[in-house]
């Protein structure tokens, strides 16, 4: 069965969304007993949906390194396509101050995918589009995952 189809069932199982399922069965594959709980619990629904949401929220808005890929394809798109501009910087402090506000903005977890910039000295990235901020917030045509920069971008 492939991870898309497992998710797929936890989340129906679960009562939760695909994401929350996928990230509780990435883990299930390398923690056994988190594997042994998805076991025991899998015909016992209520139970169940409580393990996945009791299970650590962070998983379950991480990106997927294919997300990220695709989240970091499209903002070098938007910023070519802007004849890859940058913003003012009262503009990208603005946003910086935004990002250190959110609880989203964060040390990247153990995946080789989020640890690609060894040389940057803030190494948070936002867990919900899985990009270091301290880079995107200075680019034109960007945005905030969670539309948080809105007031950010506008001049004062």
């Amino acid at each position: 069965m492939s991870l898309e189809a497992a998710a797929e069932e936890l989340a129906r199982l679960g009562g939760v969304d695909r994401r929350r399922a996928a990230a509780a069965i990435l883990r299930a594959s390398h923690d056994e007993v988190f594997r042994a709980r998805l076991t025991q619990l899998a015909k016992k629904p209520a139970l169940l949906h409580s393990l996945l949401l009791a299970e650590d929220e962070d998983a379950a808005v991480r990106q997927q390194p294919v997300d990220v890929i695709e989240e970091l394809t499209r903002s070098i798109r938007a910023w070519a396509a802007n004849g890859f501009g940058l913003v003012e910087p009262s503009t990208y402090f603005r946003r910086l101050d935004v990002c250190n506000s959110c609880p989203h903005y964060r040390e990247p977890a153990d995946d080789p995918l989020l640890t690609i910039a060894p040389w940057a000295t803030d190494r948070r990235v936002c867990e919900l589009c899985g990009c270091y901020m301290r880079l995107k917030a200075r680019l034109t045509k960007q945005h905030c995952p969670a539309g948080k920069w809105e007031e950010a971008d506008v001049p004062l």
